[in-house]
């Protein structure tokens, strides 16, 4: 088994946003992703689009941090974006894919 931190990054929202593409995913399925805004009070929207423009994760006014262990079958590049967050600030991301 190979785990791979897909986004290991601690971007920051401008305008209460920010988005980022994953590197080419061979195959596999997730094992963990994991976002926490700086404050614990922060109000948030989360995406996962696929290569196909299919979303696979969509949350809505999450608050602080999030921790989702589904598995899902991933293969190529994804986008998880950040939205409508109250705060302009940095979020950890995680997202890890087993092999």
């Amino acid at each position: 088994m190979i785990v791979h931190n897909e986004v290991p990054v601690s971007p920051a929202t401008v305008a209460g946003a920010w988005s980022g593409n994953t590197e080419d995913i061979k195959g596999g399925k997730t094992g963990l992703l994991y976002v926490a805004p700086t404050t614990s009070s922060t109000q948030y929207n989360l995406t996962v689009t696929g290569p196909d423009n299919e979303v696979i994760v969509s949350e809505t006014a999450l608050v602080g941090t999030h921790c989702d262990c589904t598995p899902i079958a991933v293969r190529g590049i994804y986008t998880i974006a950040i939205s409508g967050a109250s705060v302009d600030e940095a979020f950890v991301i995680k997202w890890s894919v087993v092999e």
